[in-house]
């Protein structure tokens, strides 16, 4: 059986309990008891997040974003391994 956690790191799509965006393209940060942490370019757009110009060697900080299980619909993988 697949969980959560052996899926940090891989592409998800994910649908939001009333949203007006069918489905999200997200890549799983983190799980915890209450949520899961994702990255997703509609969000960032969404929310409006300015890239500053990466200081030094730093690479360019991306947000993530918390999501509560209660929020969300569906999850679906593209692991082949199910």
């Amino acid at each position: 059986m697949v969980r959560l956690d052996d899926l940090i790191g891989e592409q998800l799509i994910m649908c939001l309990v009333n949203s007006e965006v069918a489905s999200y393209n997200v890549v799983l940060h983190g799980v915890e008891h209450g949520g899961i942490w994702v990255e997703c370019r509609k969000l960032e757009i969404l929310f409006d997040h300015r890239k500053g110009k990466p200081k030094g060697t730093r690479p360019v900080k991306k947000p993530v974003f918390f999501y509560p299980y209660a929020q969300i619909a569906l999850l679906i993988s593209y692991s082949t391994e199910l």
